[in-house]
């Protein structure tokens, strides 16, 4: 569901003027919605902190042993109220509509979620797309995409919130087409042959999303839209890189490397394979908790409907590694001004004709 709660203003505003927060008596500076929410944030968990102070009472902690168990007024609950109020609009503003996208998302799939324990016990070590937390919670077995094929609302609830998820927040296309490394390859697709002017580019999907799609016109003859499943042989033969994005979180293991093996009959000598894709973080405390929940939260998500999971980078290199010995993982680059990685491996045996 996406929504914001229209009661908060309201509660925000009587509960302020009631303390005479109200700034009534200045409307002389306009301020923003943000600077405003931060400011009944600080105001109120003032208000907090000195009452704990002045009764004696614990400030909150993540102790295990930390319990508040002193009563506390009437007043110092609303202002508690209000300082959680505040924050989750805080957080929506900030996050944009990506933010309020996302939770929308994890409302769809909450109950695979509930499920997701019974899953792995019913099906200890499974890597089958129809085996999650999902299949118990819709008591059907097809795959996620399978099941979301046979309705047009979560069909077109699912690409919208693509739509908007792409739109922003540093997930757009766009940090990754102009702060990579291209310049080290030949061929890649729309945007990127516009910025990139000597590339030719190939964009593949499955045959039913390629359906009515053609090439701009100013860009025929350098970008070919072609209809391909990726767990078949890949078509495309030597070319110089072959560019996955937003593919192998939806897939475990043994599907995974099944992708990558049906690249092989096409790859050249030191043919380039780049996925654009996050990167788990190390535990190594130099990430913030925040960039951790969000990244650990699709690892939760993929897993409970997909049996996907997100990697780190010892987890990519593994996995060139099962697919096959002549898959040479190179590292992860970061993409400036986005959220993107880019995991790159070269491909170090035999050769393949070219395009």
């Amino acid at each position: 569901m996406f929504y914001i709660q229209n009661h908060t203003k309201a509660m925000l505003y009587s509960l302020m003027k009631e303390r005479g927060e109200d700034g009534s008596q200045d409307n002389t500076v306009t301020q923003s919605r943000i600077a405003e929410l931060a400011s009944i944030i600080s105001t109120h968990t003032t208000i907090v902190d000195e009452y704990f102070q002045s009764h004696g009472i614990a400030s909150p902690s993540f102790d295990v042993n930390y319990s508040e168990t002193s009563q506390i007024s009437k007043e110092i609950s609303a202002s508690k109220s209000i300082i959680l109020e505040a924050t989750e609009e805080l957080n929506s503003l900030i996050g944009g509509l990506v933010g309020v996208l996302t939770s929308m998302n994890v409302d769809e799939i909450w109950p695979a979620f509930t499920r997701m324990v019974d899953a792995i016990e019913r099906w200890p070590d499974s890597q089958e797309p129809n085996e999650t937390g999902y299949n118990l919670a819709t008591n059907q077995f097809d795959t996620y995409f399978e099941g979301m094929k046979k309705s047009s609302h979560r069909e077109k609830r699912f690409a919208d919130v693509l739509t908007f998820f792409h739109a922003g927040g540093r997930w757009e296309r766009a940090g990754l087409i102009e702060h990579y490394n291209w310049e080290v390859i030949s061929a890649m697709c729309i945007d990127l042959a516009r910025h990139h002017p000597k590339m030719k580019c190939i964009s593949q999907d499955l045959p039913d999303m390629m359906e009515d799609i053609e090439a701009p016109e100013d860009l025929r003859g350098r970008v070919d839209i072609v209809a391909h499943n990726f767990f078949t042989e890949q078509p495309v033969k030597g070319a110089d890189a072959y560019l996955f994005r937003w593919i192998f979180h939806d897939w475990s293991d043994k599907y995974s490397i099944r992708i990558l093996q049906n690249l092989i009959p096409a790859l050249k000598h030191k043919a380039q394979i780049l996925i654009g894709k996050v990167c788990l973080p190390k535990y190594d405390g130099n990430t913030s908790l925040w960039e951790e929940r969000r990244t650990r939260g699709s690892d939760f998500i993929t897993k409970s409907c997909l049996n996907g999971r997100e990697r780190d980078a010892d987890e990519w290199a593994q996995l060139f590694e099962k697919a096959d010995w002549g898959f040479k993982f190179q590292g992860i680059a970061a993409v400036q001004n986005s959220r993107f990685s880019v995991i790159e491996a070269i491909w170090e045996i035999g050769s393949a004709p070219g395009l």
